[in-house]
């Protein structure tokens, strides 16, 4: 049987070695593609893979989102949740509308205090602004027909015939003194105007060739021109004592609701309410404002106040009884509540800021107030006094005491600000030359906006936080026209529409307050434009009343306010000069605010204002 066995050509052995090569062979095959398939992994396969995992996962979710939300709600448990939401922002919008009711009542108070400063204006008053703006044209003409450069004899025959004729109207502006009667003005303005109109005749009258060397001239004629227009009609004092445009005499102010909200509906509508009167408010005091310091009647000063409110959604209506049938509409419920919560914290907050801001202002102006109307005239006076130290901190304390005393009386002695032909001489203070080290305060100068007896910094300080605010687009006329918003009221929440717009330089018009830190003392708007105005605003704070030395300096024209008062302008292009003109100020304990008008002609445009203890400057 063994050798049976062996002798048989296909046996059991080569079966199973058959069977094992095949097995072999079949794992190759598979493995091989399976070993290129590792080899060749495709990451984008997989992200698309992962992709439609994720998208498939999230569709689950939404799928279980909308299931849920679809639960209908028992009428029980929909009043119940209702109720229970309301409850939680009740409480919030609560408080802030009594913020917004506060906040309203403070600011009636300033307005009819700002409107009673405008019933009670004298001629004297009205007038000291437009003598100011007359005397000042009228000298930059006689300047300019005196810098004309004559070629021949017949042109220095006429440069004498314009010289007599702004001889002349420079007189009839400024006379032999400072000061003249309402009446007295009046009359000169009619006389001025028959001497513009022959000047003109005669400028007709020269070649075509000699226009651009006449141009100045011209210009600055028709300048005088519009001032003695303007002073030509003045001095109806009851248009100027009518404030009936204000909303106060339009709609006097309504009784505060003795009811208390419960539905946040209610509470949302009221405070809407609360906050468009507080624009009204706003509205007037700006105009007030304006009207005191641009010497305009109330109703004209109405008409060139430019004031663009928030807009509130109409959350009210939406709030109101709804039928919550699903915990979708539940949590849409939810959603919106939300909104109104928030929206009525906004209102309340930018509310207190109007109330702090023009409460402040309204406190030291109802001390001060016959100063501040004749501070647009004060500013001239204080116009382009370069490299002079001039004190004006008795003027800004009110000429002794704490200012509380009657526009009479005078207080320590001193001569009344407002008095008749003061013409605020005795204001100008002790003045003197003075210098700054450029490269050395340059190089030393701190940033600084906290002031104390015991601050370790004596020396010189740049302010170096501010918000701005620009460009709009800078009008043509004398001493600074046209007021911009931020000249009447700061808001760092507003925006405007009304700026310049130059597409090259992607300005649309839409302005809003910027916040800038600068890291050197000189402060540029982050977009430059020529022809331009721009605004910043800072406060600095003082832990007592203390005087310092302001050094203030811009590219091109600038005015700075203190608290409400002009304590500087600079009027025309000029370059930048570190120490360009100084004043010695008074700063109040607390905070105190700081408004920049900064205008450019072509090309750069900042500005820089340094502050330094008067002790640690010798002599001064």
């Amino acid at each position: 049987m063994a050798g049976e066995s062996k002798s048989r050509p296909f046996g059991g052995g080569w079966m199973l070695s058959l069977f094992v090569h095949a097995a072999v062979l079949v794992a190759l095959s598979v493995w091989e593609p399976l070993g290129r398939g590792v080899l060749t992994f495709d990451r984008a396969e997989a992200e698309r893979r992962e992709g439609a995992v994720k998208e498939r996962s999230e569709a689950m979710l939404e799928q279980q989102r909308r299931e849920r939300e679809q639960r209908r709600l028992d009428r029980k448990t929909s009043d119940l949740l209702k109720r229970e939401e309301q409850a939680r922002k009740r409480q919030r919008m609560n408080e802030d509308l009594r913020q917004l009711e506060n906040a309203r009542r403070e600011l009636e108070q300033v307005r009819t205090a700002k409107l009673d400063q405008i019933r009670a204006r004298e001629k004297i008053e009205i007038q000291d602004g437009d003598s100011a703006a007359l005397g000042a044209a009228a000298r930059k003409l006689l300047n300019r027909v005196e810098a004309y450069q004559p070629q021949g004899e017949s042109d220095k025959a006429f440069q004498e015939e314009m010289r007599d004729l702004a001889v002349k109207i420079n007189w009839g502006a400024n006379g032999s003194t400072s000061f003249f009667t309402a009446e007295q003005l009046r009359t000169n303005a009619v006389a001025i105007l028959d001497q513009l109109a022959e000047m003109e005749r005669g400028l007709d009258s020269r070649p075509p060739s000699e226009a651009e060397a006449l141009a100045p001239i011209q210009e600055q004629r028709a300048r005088v021109a519009e001032v003695a227009r303007i002073v030509a009609g003045r001095f109806d004092l009851a248009a100027y004592h009518d404030v009936t445009a204000s909303h106060l005499q339009r709609d006097p102010p309504r009784e505060a609701a003795a009811d208390v909200p419960r539905d946040p509906a209610d509470l949302y509508d009221r405070a809407v309410e609360e906050e468009a009167e507080i624009n009204k408010i706003r509205e007037d005091i700006a105009a007030a404002e304006l009207a005191a310091s641009e010497n305009l009647t109330f109703a004209a000063a109405m008409e060139r106040v430019v004031q663009e409110d928030p807009q509130r959604p109409d959350l009210g209506t939406r709030l109101r009884d709804p039928a919550l049938k699903t915990v979708g509409e539940l949590n849409a419920y939810r959603a919106l509540l939300e909104q109104a919560k928030d929206e009525t914290g906004r209102m309340a907050v930018r509310a207190e800021g109007l109330a702090s801001q023009m409460k402040g202002q309204g406190d030291a102006e109802s001390a001060l107030a016959r100063r501040l109307m004749n501070s647009r005239a004060w500013g001239r006076k204080l116009a382009n006094r370069h490299d002079k130290v001039v004190d004006i901190t008795a003027w800004m304390r009110g000429r002794g005491g704490d200012g509380s005393g009657s526009a009479g009386d005078s207080g320590g002695g001193d001569a009344d600000l407002t008095s008749r032909g003061s013409d605020m001489a005795s204001g100008d203070g002790p003045s003197g030359e003075m210098t700054l080290a450029s490269e050395t305060v340059y190089a030393h100068a701190l940033p600084g906006r906290r002031f104390g007896p015991a601050s370790a910094r004596k020396g010189w300080l740049y302010i170096d936080t501010w918000y701005l605010i620009g460009p709009w687009q800078r009008q043509e006329g004398p001493d600074f026209p046209g007021t911009f918003p931020p000249q009447l009221t700061v808001d760092l929440d507003a925006e405007y529409t009304d700026g310049y717009v130059v597409p090259d330089k992607d300005l649309d018009g839409r302005l809003k307050w910027q916040f800038h830190q600068a890291d050197s003392l000189r402060i540029q708007p982050p977009v430059v434009v020529g022809g331009s105005v721009y605004y910043a605003f800072t406060d600095v704070y003082f832990e007592a009343e203390q005087d310092m030395l302001l050094a203030i300096a811009s590219d091109d024209a600038a005015k700075v306010w203190i608290n409400g008062m002009v304590v500087w302008q600079d009027q025309g292009l000029s370059s930048w000069q570190m120490d360009e003109g100084f004043r010695k100020v008074v700063f109040r304990k607390g905070y105190n605010q700081v408004l920049v008008r900064l205008e450019n002609g072509p090309g750069f445009c900042y500005f820089s204002m340094l502050i330094c203890p008067p002790k640690a400057v010798p002599g001064k």
